[in-house]
């Protein structure tokens, strides 16, 4: 581990007191020098912050920041400004198109959802605030937030399953037992295509979907 340089001690300290609902004063930070990177793409570094409380209680927290795109920045703004189930964070610069910052506690990973049991506190918090992300957002579309609509097969990834069938396809055993099921399926998704452009012509429905990947918010959100 190595010390930090103090300019990274303001938004340390903002995002504190966002955790804590206090004001603390930190004492040291040292960061680490590994730590899990994810899928994203972009660079997370952790980080031990010594830190007291107004009683002169020591404590350790562990915070991160992460190298964010512009967009991701807003949508992470915009749900923390409703309310939403994201974590604490602090997001300095809000307007340059280039990456930058964005801090935020630690965060555990999460149990692994018992999918055997759909009825489970875990499953039922989780869904929770999916829910009241797109409550929130239903019909109220930021105007830098760029639809599905644009590009179907690509923003929501439509195109994973026939790569991935087509592959599956390639073993003669597969392709022998379940090769008739492929004009099927893609009959299935024209329909599946067709109904998403309705819905999203329509409008009544457009909301903010995570079609985010192994990132502390999403890789991008999207209108649907």
């Amino acid at each position: 581990m190595h010390q930090v340089a103090i300019e990274n001690q303001p938004a340390f300290d903002e995002l504190l007191s966002q955790i804590h609902g206090e004001q603390r004063i930190i004492v040291d930070i040292q960061e680490q020098s590994h730590g899990p990177q994810g899928a994203s793409g972009s660079q997370v570094r952790y980080f031990h912050v010594t830190n007291t409380d107004p009683r002169g209680t020591v404590h350790q927290d562990r915070l991160v920041t992460k190298s964010a795109s512009l967009l991701e920045r807003r949508v992470l703004h915009l749900l923390s400004r409703q309310g939403c189930a994201v974590p604490p964070s602090v997001i300095p610069d809000m307007t340059s198109d280039e990456r930058a910052l964005v801090y935020m506690p630690y965060l555990d990973e999460r149990p692994a959802l018992d999918l055997g049991h759909p009825e489970s506190p875990l499953t039922h918090s989780i869904a929770e605030g999916l829910a009241g992300i797109h409550a929130a957002n239903r019909n109220q579309p930021p105007a830098w937030l760029p639809h599905t609509s644009e590009d179907f097969l690509q923003r929501l990834w439509l195109h994973a399953w026939r790569e991935q069938w087509h592959s599956n396809l390639e073993d003669s055993a597969f392709a022998t037992e379940f090769g008739a099921h492929t004009s099927r399926l893609e009959a299935a998704m024209e329909r599946f295509i067709r109904t998403l452009e309705a819905l999203t012509a329509e409008g009544t429905s457009l909301t903010v979907l995570n079609v985010g990947s192994h990132s502390a918010l999403a890789r991008e959100g999207v209108l649907h």
